[in-house]
């Protein structure tokens, strides 16, 4: 039997294959071993995002974030399930206690940013764009999402 690093790698491998349906299954398997353990948790999530299926990947991030509940990332991730079921206030709420733990909050503020992008309210999404290249210089999509703002910015003035 394989050991639970093992069965991990497994996982991310697959996901990193864009092999969704066995990184799932994969990582399902691992909680029937280790039920109550959050990188599992996270990662399943992971994959329940990237197919889309937002909902279940919340509810799998709130049971990661039981266990954890000082990891940036996991905090991060529901926010951004929670952005794509439509629940903004709960993603800040979310991306706020992220902020809370994170070194390096330029995919928080980015997120932020597309929130109120998306309400329309261009300057504020400038703000966070502006703030998340000031944690990281180099992080094209915030780059692009401010050159965005800029662009809607400018037509609306």
């Amino acid at each position: 039997m394989k050991n639970i690093n093992q069965i991990l790698i497994d996982g991310v491998e697959a996901t990193l294959n864009s092999d969704f349906e066995k990184a799932e299954n994969i990582f399902r398997k691992a909680l029937e071993i280790c039920e109550h353990d959050h990188i599992i948790l996270y990662n399943l999530g992971i994959v329940l995002m990237k197919t889309e299926r937002y909902s279940e990947a919340l509810e799998i991030f709130e049971a990661a974030i039981e266990i954890r509940d000082n990891d940036p990332d996991i905090w991060t991730e529901a926010g951004l399930a929670c952005q794509k079921t439509g629940k903004k206030d709960r993603a800040l709420s979310c991306y706020s206690r992220a902020m809370d733990y994170a070194d390096d909050k330029s995919v928080i503020y980015n997120n932020i940013g597309t929130i109120y992008f998306s309400e329309e309210n261009y300057a504020e999404a400038k703000k966070y764009y502006k703030m998340a290249l000031k944690e990281n210089s180099s992080y094209t999509e915030a780059r692009q999402n401010l050159a965005l703002a800029n662009t809607f910015l400018d037509v609306i003035s």
